[in-house]
């Protein structure tokens, strides 16, 4: 499956969070992708269901998650209701002890959906 649009879940008390998303808003300008960061903390509008959330950050193909197992928790929360791939990275809370990992797609992969095929 190829990816259109990326909504973007950031844990923004972390630096190494935020820096992680700057990137990926620049990796997507490169390539086309459009980039809508989701925020799920925001005081100032109500907490929204998974397929809301989706639907406000123009219904992604992928929910990327930058910060711990609270801000993974949430994005995959948008992406089965929205029936999006998911990926999370766990950012350290410091630049002295880094510790990120790739978390697996909430769908299985398949040969298809590796080669961009449909």
């Amino acid at each position: 499956m190829p990816v259109r649009r990326i909504g973007l879940v950031v844990h923004q008390g972390r630096e190494t969070a935020r820096d992680a998303a700057a990137a990926v808003h620049a990796w997507s300008v490169a390539h086309g992708v459009r980039c809508t960061e989701i925020d799920v903390w925001a005081k100032d509008h109500h907490r929204r269901a998974g397929r809301e959330e989706a639907e406000a950050a123009g219904n992604p193909d992928l929910v990327v998650t930058l910060g711990g197992d609270g801000t993974f928790l949430r994005g995959a929360r948008i992406a089965v209701k929205s029936g999006a791939e998911v990926l999370g990275v766990d950012s350290a809370r410091s630049a002295s002890s880094p510790r990120s990992r790739p978390v697996t797609s909430t769908r299985p992969s398949t040969p298809s959906t590796r080669s961009g095929r449909s």
